[in-house]
Parts: structure tokens; C-alpha cells; sequence
């Protein structure tokens, strides 16, 4: 059986003691309404820092060039088909240094700044957050 392999980042982008959740489209095909974190695959040719960059502007408008950037963790999942595709995903904490605003692309329909887990959160985020030393405590 070939497996098939695809490599994503995850930020957790904190400002002012507040992570950044957004909401996918009820129009989007892939998980609607579902809260995450912003991010995507690592594309032919990129980086991980780079595919997070991308990412993070794509959907959320952010430019992280002065940010601090850690990777925080690495999560990983098989698809419940035949178990055919396996998705490494590399967590990394973005601390901005100054407040932006906000721009969603299509994917997403609303954002909020949070600063403790609430009916938003799976477990899958939840075990993202764990990774973090600055946001585990925020897990109930």
C-alpha cells in the first residue's frame, strides 16, 4: 500500500495574552464550522517557516516578519480511509509584536481572541495547546 505523506503548519498566534481561533465557512467543503487554528499545507519548494507565512496571510491577513516564531510540537493523523494518508503537522507558537488587524479569507467566516478553552475547542486542539508552555494553561 502507498502511502501518502502531507506536511502542514498550525500557529497559535498570541497577542496581548489572547490566541487567535478561526471559524470555517459553512460553504467550505472540508470541516464547516469547525474552529481552528490558521494554517495549511507546506507546499512543492517551501519551507515550514515559509508555508506558515503564506498561510497565516492567506487566511488571516497577518504578517509575521517581526514576530517570535517557536515550533512548539508536532501532531500527527491518519485519514479514516484505509488509512492511506498520513498528515504530519508542525505546531508553532507566533507571538506578535504589535496588534493587526484582522482579514479572513473565504475559508473563514468569523475569528476570536480567546484566553482559556471553551465548547470551541476538540480534543485535537486541545492536544495542540497542550504543546505550548504558553497556552497549556489555558486547557480546563
Amino acid at each position: 500500500m502507498n502511502e501518502k505523506i502531507r506536511l502542514s503548519v498550525c500557529a497559535l498566534v498570541i497577542y496581548n495574552k489572547s490566541l487567535l481561533i478561526v471559524r470555517r465557512s459553512a460553504e467550505d467543503d472540508f470541516l464547516p464550522n469547525v474552529w481552528e487554528f490558521p494554517g495549511g499545507g507546506v507546499e512543492k519548494g517551501e519551507t515550514l517557516q515559509q508555508a506558515l507565512a503564506r498561510e497565516l496571510k492567506e487566511e488571516v491577513n497577518l504578517d509575521i516578519s517581526t514576530a517570535k516564531i517557536r515550533l512548539v510540537g508536532i501532531s500527527e493523523e491518519l485519514s479514516a480511509k484505509e488509512l492511506i494518508k498520513r498528515e504530519i503537522q508542525f505546531n508553532y507558537e507566533v507571538i506578535l509584536d504589535s496588534e493587526q488587524t484582522i482579514s479572513l479569507s473565504p475559508e473563514h467566516s468569523e475569528c476570536d481572541w480567546v484566553n482559556c478553552c471553551d465548547d470551541r475547542f476538540d480534543d485535537f486542539l486541545r492536544d495542540i495547546l497542550k504543546q505550548s508552555n504558553l497556552c497549556k494553561e489555558w486547557i480546563k
